[in-house]
């Protein structure tokens, strides 16, 4: 793969791309003759050549989430360890709005669901530190979200996620991957239901 890659000066870059690229193909920016409609050598009409990128993306307007903010909470979840946080929907319909980010490092994060029971007022939460794995039949767990790393110590997560089903969702944070080295998990998960 790397014999494919070519490093240039800017005096050369013409001469190598017409080597690939017929010169009535080329642009004449890029050492073609190739000019759009307008007559114009960019041949702004048919290339992009990006623009300003609106500031609402810039990183550095979104606020960081702060243990001392309203409705959030914060835990530190050992080596080895997860944190389960179960969330019962008793509407269909309904949204999960999910906002985390940690200190320390990336962390594992999977989205389970279960059905009620029969008996709704049963609802049998799994523990905070239970390691469900959805692979085991005896949990009845399914994941809604697979498994995988985020590095929300870089970007923090702020989504609403939809609850089609009524059951019981479980926001599975993992730091099982880490041998040594603890996070501490900043969080506020809201359940919001639809307007009857």
């Amino acid at each position: 793969m790397l014999k494919k890659i070519e490093i240039v000066s800017s005096e050369s870059t013409a001469e190598l791309l017409l080597k690939y690229i017929d010169e009535d193909v080329l642009p004449e920016f890029l050492g073609g003759k190739r000019r759009d409609s307008k007559g114009d050598p960019m041949c702004k009409e048919f290339l992009r050549f990006g623009g300003r990128i609106p500031e609402k993306y810039y990183r550095s307007n979104r606020h960081p989430l702060l243990s001392s903010d309203p409705g959030t909470s914060s835990r530190p979840i050992a080596a080895k360890s997860c944190f389960n946080f179960p969330v019962v929907v008793r509407k269909p319909g309904s949204k999960i709005s999910l906002e985390f980010r940690t200190e320390g490092g990336s962390i594992s994060f999977l989205i389970l669901y279960r059905k009620f029971a029969p008996d709704t007022e049963i609802l049998d939460l799994p523990t905070s530190d239970e390691n469900l794995n959805e692979k085991d039949e005896n949990s009845y767990f399914q994941a809604v979200i697979p498994a995988f790393r985020m590095q929300t110590h870089f970007a923090p997560v702020d989504e609403k996620i939809k609850a089609p089903w009524t059951g019981v969702y479980v926001f599975k944070f993992s730091n099982s991957s880490s041998w040594f080295m603890s996070r501490r998990l900043i969080y506020r998960i809201k359940l919001i239901e639809p307007e009857s």
